[in-house]
């Protein structure tokens, strides 16, 4: 889904806007998860739901959150934090839904609700202003010759080792002896807390003028110290306590991957600089998962 940042780009170079992009990539990843009720096969899913799907619902996320950068300056870290505080949304409440729907109305039902809510990116892009169409003054390879765009790429390269410890982590909660209903009631709580924590950074930064930079490190520093601190978690609150801890270090690391790149290309390099960053996350992604295994 990160992959698709460079696609998003070329599309944009041949003039279109965010809004059409929002909408087309909405419109074709609810028909790509409807023609997932139809498969009979895993193989089909792969196509249907994993490739296109996921390619289409990524076009659109990468195009909804460059757009509220451009939109903001003064409060832009706020803005994109709230509008990033979905993300937890989702993990705390879709998780539980959608397996309620999987029980009830079995996964072609869900496969059905599912492109439903895909829709609503069609409402999200009809609702996005265009921006003034501006020439951007550095090309390609001038943004990625930027020291503060290369360091930038190096830290994020690193950061997505984060992601490995939320998508173990019920598993090593059954591990030490804890029921699987306390494993999803760990993500409910880490989805919570990762949605409010998206809002907190940006107060941080806008309102305290805490810079943007400290915020970062010290965020990462708190992932790194939260992640080693679950070898020593045999115990359903000190899970608790370590899954609050590490959602508010990662959800802080959020928001700042666009207000960073935005503060050191500019706004009108937001997209050609947020691509290759998106790019690179989530081929690290693929990476980190294969290094992890089982």
């Amino acid at each position: 889904m990160l992959c698709v940042g460079p696609f998003v780009l070329l599309l944009m170079t041949f003039n279109a806007s965010h809004r059409q992009v929002i909408i087309c990539g909405g419109f074709v990843s609810a028909l790509s998860t409807l023609a997932s009720f139809f498969a009979h096969n895993v193989e089909v899913l792969y196509v249907t739901y994993g490739i296109l799907s996921g390619t289409f619902v990524g076009i659109s996320y990468f195009a909804g959150n460059t757009i509220v950068g451009c939109y903001f300056k003064k409060k832009r870290t706020v803005a994109v934090g709230i509008a990033q505080s979905g993300t937890g949304v989702g993990a705390f409440a879709l998780n539980y839904l959608l397996e309620r729907s999987i029980f009830f109305y079995g996964m072609r039902g869900t496969f059905l609700l599912i492109s439903g809510l895909l829709l609503n990116f069609l409402v999200y892009g009809a609702l996005c202003r265009p921006l003034k169409t501006v020439n951007t003054e550095k090309k390609m390879k001038d943004v990625m010759k930027n020291p503060g765009m290369q360091l930038l790429l190096i830290i994020y390269f690193f950061w997505t080792a984060g992601e490995c410890v939320i998508l173990y982590l019920p598993a090593k909660a059954v591990n030490v002896g804890l029921t699987r209903e306390q494993g999803a009631l760990t993500m409910s709580i880490y989805g919570a807390v990762f949605m409010l924590s998206q809002i907190v950074v940006g107060i941080l930064a806008d309102l305290i003028h805490i810079p943007q930079s400290y915020l970062l490190m010290s965020s990462l520093l708190g992932m790194a110290a939260t992640s080693f601190a679950f070898t020593f978690c045999h115990s359903f609150p000190w899970f608790v306590l370590c899954t609050s801890l590490f959602a508010i270090f990662h959800g802080f690391t959020f928001p700042l991957r666009v207000v960073l790149v935005s503060s050191i290309l500019g706004v009108r390099n937001l997209t050609k600089g947020y691509s290759p960053l998106c790019l690179m996350i989530g081929l690290t992604y693929i990476i980190d998962t294969i290094i992890t295994g089982k």
